[in-house]
């Protein structure tokens, strides 16, 4: 055979040789010369990591900046042998900080130690390390793998311990700062204030200074309180550092006014060395009488007045005493008018005679009777007929938009229609928001004078401004209609008296307000009223109604009936509110789903029709784009939330021109503001027009005309409506 082998020997060799090298094995296989016998010799390779540590426990060491580390020592392998090194893991956070990622934390942990065990640790037996070096003071998480001694080496998996091994860390200074003993508790001199006052002690006992330690203060109205020690605090602080026999200083407000409080301190040092608990300290939380009640008002009615006034801001206000008068400064303070409860800051005087001054004052008073001084005094005189509103109010921005100029008509009439021959004053009111009007008063200026020039910039800010007529008893009237400037534009609204409800006339549509541009032929006001007999309703939130009128000038108001914007661009909302159990009020509606669960609805003078109004949940209000005025409400109703055909009305319709039934309309919900196209077909399918949008922002209206303007001929014709890739259809008649 020679040196070359037997050929089967050559083979086998090869075959050996690709297949056990290919998985790592040392395969060398020989024949003896001159014969037929072969030696195979295989070395298997290492390929087994030692098992998980599955109880490793750290425990704080005896010695400042030690922990001590114990586990069950694995074996390396399943002949049972013991691992021939460990590699431990700490940090100052834990594997849940990282959201349980085991691999995260042992890449990102800064802290190291890889040892060999001497002697080598037996399997299953207690093995044990003291990790030193720490930072006292500190909680720190540990993690171990174990490593045999193949080359390359294998490791285990990170110890699978839950919860994962911690322990805190000793400071080597163990001596606590002394305990105060002078502690001494005064009144402040601010309702329900306490200053305390002590010798500050030092980092050991009465020396070293402290520098990253704290107080903590407990403090009771039981004067058998149990001081259960600085865990259970009342407060605590940090100053910069704390100096032996300085004054150390703290003040605590907002206790009960007129109660006796008891207080213990306790000092940390930076090692967390508490001292023991302080001697005791008393005082009595100062209560002084309030403040005076700020920015009464009185507003004068028929045989009553109506004042309202600021929120005092003491914490501990109770109620307000009202007093009253028929001599300017002239009050028997013995004698209340009225009591009114805090944080109420209304009251309204009736029964009184008109054409007569009342003066007023009122007084605030705290849970312990203490009585502030009088108010300011104002006055009011009640008459059966205030001033009507101003109308005609118009906003011009001037001066390159720096400032706005108010113009109105003069109020010729008192409300009930009589002349208003004792006009006194306009008093013009300004304000950054719509509920700030109550006592904002910006100016007044005399009649006959019907102008005003607002003299502040408001480049970049949205004011609101609005303008009363008094006579000369003081008596006022109602709201004018309210400007609004904003981004150099003027806008109109009327809002209802509770503010609840309101009209935005964008400036492109105000001219139907004034005479000079007016096909009305006059002024108008339009009035926002709230119709509380329909509120009374099953499911209703809120109503109002809308309504125009002019003949400010004459006995005699006048309604204004259909009255029409000439685009559906002035915006109706209502407002809706929420409860403290986060509920749209009266109902059990989340304020979250409020878009879902409430819809708006119009009288069409025969039935309630939904509209396709749009939600705010920040504002708590639904708003819908609109022509028409009206009677609108808030109702608990399912919103689309897709596009949907609310209703067609009326089928059958009659253009003639006579005021009845002259248009169909086709009211519709869009609340993902899609492209919407209304398309009319007659019966034969043939196109008869594609149409405009209707009285709101979501409707279309027909008025029976084809594209060419001419009325179509009576029939049963068919409606398309197109959005979303979904198409609505049905059928209207056309009857003449």
């Amino acid at each position: 055979m020679g040196k070359t082998g037997h050929p089967i020997m050559r083979i086998l060799s090869l075959i050996l040789g690709l297949v056990l090298v290919g998985v790592g094995l040392s395969v060398p296989i020989c024949q003896a010369a001159d014969s037929d016998s072969i030696a195979i010799s295989i070395t298997v390779p290492d390929i087994w990591a030692p098992n998980a540590i599955t109880n490793l426990s750290a425990l704080t060491g005896a010695q400042e900046g030690t922990v001590d580390l114990n586990w069950t020592a694995p074996a390396d392998n399943p002949e049972g042998e013991p691992v021939s090194w460990y590699v431990v893991k700490w940090a100052t956070f834990s594997i849940a900080d990282l959201a349980g990622d085991t691999t995260a934390w042992w890449n990102s942990a800064p802290g190291m130690l890889g040892y060999e065990p001497i002697p080598p640790d037996t399997p299953g037996q207690t093995a044990y390390k003291t990790i030193d070096g720490l930072a006292g003071g500190a909680t720190y998480w540990f993690a171990i793998k174990s490593r045999d001694d193949a080359t390359p080496s294998n490791f285990s998996p990170i110890d699978t311990t839950s919860p994962q091994a911690s322990a805190w860390v000793v400071w080597g200074d163990t001596t606590p700062p002394a305990a105060i003993t002078d502690l001494q508790a005064f009144p402040g001199d601010n309702d329900g204030r306490i200053d305390l006052v002590w010798t500050e002690p030092g980092d050991d006992g009465n020396t070293g200074i402290i520098i990253g330690g704290c107080y903590r203060i407990q403090y009771s109205t039981d004067s058998a309180f149990v001081w259960t020690g600085p865990e259970e605090f009342s407060y605590e602080w940090s100053p910069a550092q704390i100096v032996p026999g300085n004054i150390g200083e703290s003040t605590r407000g907002e206790l009960e006014p007129g109660t006796t409080y008891y207080f213990r301190i306790w000092t940390r040092d930076e090692a967390f060395n508490w001292s023991t608990i302080s001697n005791g300290a008393t005082a009595w939380a100062q209560n002084y009488p309030p403040a005076p009640p700020s920015g009464l008002v009185a507003k004068s009615g028929n045989e009553k007045i109506t004042l309202t006034w600021n929120p005092n801001l003491e914490t501990d206000i109770s109620r307000y005493w009202v007093y009253r008068s028929t001599t300017s400064g002239a009050y028997d303070y013995s004698v209340v008018l009225a009591t009114v409860t805090h944080p109420t800051t209304v009251y309204e005087d009736t029964g009184l005679t008109n054409d007569i001054t009342y003066y007023y004052v009122v007084k605030a008073v705290d849970r312990t009777n203490l009585v502030s001084d009088a108010s300011e005094e104002v006055s009011a005189r009640p008459s059966l007929r205030p001033p009507r509103e101003p109308i005609g109010v118009k906003g011009t921005i001037i001066d390159g938009g720096k400032h706005i100029k108010l113009q109105w008509k003069a109020v010729t009439k008192n409300a009930d229609g009589s002349p208003c021959t004792d006009l006194y004053e306009y008093r013009i009111y300004q304000s950054t928001s719509l509920a700030g009007f109550s006592v904002e008063l910006s100016t007044t200026v005399p009649q006959p004078v019907l102008s005003w020039d607002e003299t502040e910039d408001i480049t970049n800010k949205t004011y609101y401004y609005k303008v009363r007529a008094v006579d000369i008893g003081g008596v006022e009237s109602d709201d004018s209609m309210i400007i609004m400037a904003k981004d150099g534009r003027v806008n109109v609204i009327a809002l209802a008296k509770d503010t609840q409800a309101k009209l935005l006339i964008p400036e492109e549509l105000t001219d139907v307000l004034y005479k000079e541009s007016s096909s009305y032929g006059d002024d108008l006001n339009i009035e926002v009223e709230e119709v509380e007999t329909e509120e009374n309703q099953d499911k209703v939130i809120s109503c109002y109604e809308y309504s125009a009128w002019k003949g400010y000038g004459n006995e005699t108001l006048e309604q204004i009936e259909s009255f029409s914007f000439a685009k559906p661009k002035a915006s109706v909302s209502l407002s809706y509110e929420v409860d403290n159990q986060g509920l749209v009020k009266g109902t059990g509606i989340k304020a979250s789903q409020a878009g879902r669960g409430l819809a708006l609805f119009w009288f069409n003078g025969i039935e309630w029709v939904k509209l396709g109004a749009k939600t705010d949940t920040v504002e708590q209000v639904l708003t819908i784009r609109t022509k028409k005025l009206g009677i609108y409400k808030i109702k608990e109703s399912f919103a689309a939330t897709e596009f949907t055909l609310n209703k067609v009305y009326p089928r059958i319709f009659t253009p003639n021109n006579d005021g009845l039934n002259d248009v169909v309309n086709f009211e519709y919900a869009n609340p993902n503001d899609k492209g919407v196209v209304c398309r009319i077909f007659d019966i034969r399918g043939a196109l008869v027009r594609q149409l405009d949008i209707g009285q709101t922002e979501t409707s279309f209206i027909w008025d029976g005309k084809d594209q060419k303007g001419k009325v179509a001929p009576s029939g049963i014709y068919i409606y398309q409506l197109e959005a979303e890739r979904k198409v609505i259809n049905g059928t209207v008649i056309l009857a003449k």
